[in-house]
């Protein structure tokens, strides 16, 4: 009793453990400092320790405790049937190491058929009966290999190379490749834009695009503050080719020859050209002083 209650007190603090890591390591994806991440592996080092003890230590009451069954039940047997069962062992203590070595690595564990009868159990099924049998050493070796491969693996890629290519470094590093890829989704997207397909834009950063554009390259003909001069007037309600978005669009992309306004689908990326006539459409009745007289055909949009 003494025993479990020291079992459970160690199991307690391993649970606590693995869970004070969990929430440290989740608060790491918001803030992390050099020693917190220094802190935090010794804490999870301290995890990993304590449950390789707990590992080892529950293994060995296993042990003890199938070694006791399997005594317990060679004694009964030997009551029922009122002969002397000893437990056989397969390897001898006088054996040569090399060949014990050998044994271990490709033996079957299994005991001489003309001792079978030893550890023949003593309650049948259905009339079957059971010897009871080691497993076989190559076996149980690759079963324990497995176990201390599985921690090591653990313990080198998710704790020691943590800042590399730990759990978090390479979630960190996934959604950097997500926020790549959808920028360049996006500028695709943005590129992909036509005179069919052309909506007018309300975003700040957008229209102080189409400015500073418009600015540059229109403003000469159309006036810095789109009141006109060799071109017409941005700012009324007069327009020679439509005042839509798409009327917009269509004519600073493929231009209008006749009257001196040349294309600007091969100098303009089409989200810049969709900018620039989002911008346009905000200069409707700004007034701005010295308008140029109205133009062309009144529209409504």
């Amino acid at each position: 009793m003494k025993n479990q209650h020291i079992l459970k007190k160690i199991y307690a603090l391993a649970l606590g453990c693995f869970w004070n890591s969990i929430a440290f390591s989740q608060e790491e994806v918001v803030k992390s400092t050099p020693q917190t991440r220094y802190f935090e592996k010794i804490i999870l080092w301290v995890f990993m320790i304590v449950i390789a003890i707990l590992v080892v230590v529950t293994a060995f009451i296993v042990l003890r405790v199938l070694e006791l069954y399997q005594k317990l039940l060679a004694e009964a047997y030997s009551r029922e049937r009122g002969i002397v069962i000893e437990v056989p062992t397969t390897v001898s203590q006088k054996e040569p190491a090399l060949s014990k070595f050998w044994k271990q690595l490709v033996g079957t564990g299994a005991v001489a058929i003309e001792h079978e009868a030893d550890i023949l159990l003593a309650h049948p099924h259905d009339g079957i009966y059971e010897l009871d049998n080691r497993l076989p050493p190559w076996w149980v070796n690759m079963f324990i290999a497995s176990i201390v491969f599985a921690f090591s693996y653990m313990g080198y890629f998710h704790f020691y190379l943590e800042g590399t290519h730990g759990q978090i470094y390479e979630y960190q590093k996934a959604v950097r490749e997500g926020e790549i890829q959808k920028e360049e989704a996006m500028e695709k997207q943005k590129n992909m834009v036509n005179e069919n397909t052309v909506v007018a834009l309300t975003d700040p950063s957008i229209l102080g695009t189409g400015k500073a554009i418009f600015l540059e390259k229109c403003a000469v003909c159309h006036g810095q503050k789109g009141e006109g001069g060799v071109g017409p007037n941005m700012t009324d309600d007069y327009w020679l080719h439509g005042g839509a978005i798409k009327n917009i669009f269509t004519t600073i992309k493929y231009g209008v020859p006749d009257k001196g306004m040349i294309s600007w689908k091969e100098q303009l990326r089409p989200a810049d050209i969709q900018a620039v006539a989002s911008y346009l459409l905000t200069l409707k009745g700004t007034n701005p002083p010295n308008p140029k007289a109205p133009q062309g055909v009144k529209s409504e949009k």
